[in-house]
């Protein structure tokens, strides 16, 4: 298991962990784990954002949700663009589908998203629905 990301809070303890792995079946995932409640709450509201998602194509598919932590699908890491116009449609699409969901995302930024052969997918999902 491998720390890829987190925050502390402001009094310096760790508030949210992010670890990438590989599950017993194999397939490669990523594991957010929680410490405090505000980071236990942003946690459950990312995994109701998944769950409202998970017939598009445009998230993570959620594995495992407990109190404190988050199991979802690793997507890898961000490709260049390599279609312009494919990228724009799929970035439309991915709007389209958070509005359906009634989901603002609110930080749509490169860390937040990741394209793969032209498609691109939200990560990252908002503590707001």
């Amino acid at each position: 298991m491998k720390l890829i990301g987190g925050h502390y809070t402001p009094e310096g303890s760790i508030g949210l962990q992010v670890f990438r792995s590989i599950d017993f079946g194999g397939r490669r995932i990523v594991i957010k784990k929680a410490h405090t409640g505000p980071d236990r709450e942003g946690i459950a509201r990312e995994a109701a954002c998944l769950v409202r998602l998970e017939d598009s194509r445009f998230a993570p598919n959620l594995y495992r949700q407990s109190l404190d932590e988050i199991v979802q699908e690793d997507l890898g890491d961000s490709e260049p663009v390599n279609n312009g116009e494919k990228f724009r449609q799929e970035g439309v699409r991915l709007l389209w589908d958070l509005r359906k969901a009634e989901i603002r995302h609110g930080d749509l930024s490169f860390v937040n998203v990741v394209i793969s052969d032209d498609a691109t997918i939200a990560i990252e999902l908002p503590p707001v629905l």
